[in-house]
């Protein structure tokens, strides 16, 4: 072989691995950018946080009976008491 050909896979072999640790690299960055990225985890919810006032009002009111309720806005609005049944 001559000192050409030498020079010549010299700098074949000198692209090849520099072309191979910047594919490490790059490869290597990724990853760590990608495993930095993250979604930020759900907030807990509080258990009342979809309670509505009617929940609320039986709960603190668990003897009282929903059909006095209809009966009283029946009579507001005019109708019958015996039009609303037990619910």
């Amino acid at each position: 072989m001559t000192s050409e050909g030498i020079c010549l896979r010299v700098a074949m072999c000198q692209d090849e691995l520099s072309r191979k640790q910047t594919e490490q690299i790059v490869g290597t960055l990724l990853e760590d950018m990608l495993a930095g990225i993250k979604t930020p985890e759900r907030p807990r919810s509080p258990v009342d946080a979809y309670i509505t006032d009617e929940d609320i009002f039986r709960q603190r009111n668990p003897k009282v009976l929903r059909y006095q309720t209809s009966q009283r806005k029946g009579a507001l609005f005019g109708f019958s008491s015996n039009c609303f049944s037990l619910i």
